[in-house]
């Protein structure tokens, strides 16, 4: 259960760990446009790992710390910072449109791919004068909002938009939903439903909290980021009780999910991940749907077999266990699209 249902909302990095006596390294900073408010500019993970040598470590060999130019190491298939006409590179950069962040490969090689000044923010002053003041140490949850969202910092935008107008567009059979975490933590963009916080959207510096236990040897990601239980315990009474919960909750759902979109045939016991089966299936050939073709985006039956399926794929990218009660919702709801 907990290796299918990883939960994976993840922040880059947690914890600088500030070594004392660490002399200052300002000739290895390179320069950059205008510094930021604090006056600090970026400078580039190999800097901070002068000093931060095991962190630097354990987050190269982590999802995030991959070299997402490279297409084999990425597992992408595609240079996530120069292809895809430039849409990846806000979230696989350091300080993307942040003042001295990243401009370009070229211009700024040193901030190519997630750096610890992602979550931690521009190093200059720190890298010249190691000190707790200088750094954020422990990041906030706006550090993984920026990008565990479906288009780069989405919650910025005032009000968030909706999902239902995007639904036209949508071949039935070809849906995609991108990062949604954040989204389904804070209960945003459920088909025809006004937003539903969670109460895990709650708990102080959420992500953080829950994937990145600063007691935890995973710090920076070298396991992946898996909830760490023991974030559990301040509401569940203990680490035990939390993650009981958290499983039988998610039995539940999954197997609300295979109901609604089959049992995946590479895995049974798990959802499908394409939603080829069960109701979805039933309702698309009882009312002849083309799912390879936006033929008929206005008509009610296509529409609501696609507000069904996209509640469906949003439960299974966005995770459960991130906001139960707006999971049950969104169940709910594409039970009722589908009778």
């Amino acid at each position: 259960m907990r290796a299918a249902w990883s939960l994976v909302l993840a922040a880059a990095v947690l914890v600088l760990l500030l070594v004392g006596g660490c002399g200052g390294h300002d000739g290895q900073v390179p320069p950059g446009p205008g510094p930021g408010p604090d006056g600090a500019t970026f400078v580039g993970k190999a800097v901070c790992a002068v000093c931060h040598e095991g962190p630097a470590g354990a987050f190269a060999g982590s999802p995030h710390g991959k070299n997402f130019k490279d297409p084999a190491s990425n597992g992408a298939g595609a240079d996530l910072i120069n292809g895809m006409g430039g849409a990846c590179a806000p979230c696989h950069v350091t300080g993307y449109q942040e003042p001295s962040g990243w401009t370009s490969s070229t211009a700024t090689p040193q901030l190519d791919g997630i750096g610890c000044e992602e979550c931690h923010g521009a190093g200059s002053k720190h890298a010249g004068e190691p000190g707790t003041s200088n750094i954020t140490r422990v990041p906030s949850d706006k550090a993984c909002w920026d990008c565990h969202v479906p288009s780069y910092k989405f919650l910025d935008k005032e009000p968030p938009i909706t999902n239902d107008a995007t639904l036209a567009g949508m071949i039935p059979g070809k849906m995609s939903l991108h990062y949604r975490q954040t989204p389904f933590l804070l209960g945003y963009l459920g088909f025809d439903r006004a937003q539903f916080e969670g109460p895990h959207a709650q708990v102080t510096n959420t992500c953080v909290t829950c994937h990145l236990n600063a007691k935890s040897e995973r710090k920076h990601g070298s396991t992946g980021l898996a909830a760490d239980f023991e974030a559990c315990a301040a509401c569940h009474g203990s680490a035990a009780a939390g993650q009981a919960l958290a499983e039988e909750f998610l039995g539940e759902i999954k197997a609300e999910l295979i109901t609604i979109g089959g049992e995946n045939p590479s895995a049974p016991g798990e959802p499908d991940p394409s939603g080829s089966g069960g109701l979805l299936a039933a309702f698309a050939t009882a009312h002849a749907i083309d799912l390879a073709a936006n033929s008929n985006p206005t008509d009610p039956d296509v529409r609501a077999y696609k507000a069904a399926k996209y509640n469906y794929l949003y439960i299974l990218g966005g995770n459960p266990i991130h906001n139960p009660p707006f999971a049950e919702k969104l169940v709910e709801d594409s039970k009722r699209l589908l009778k």
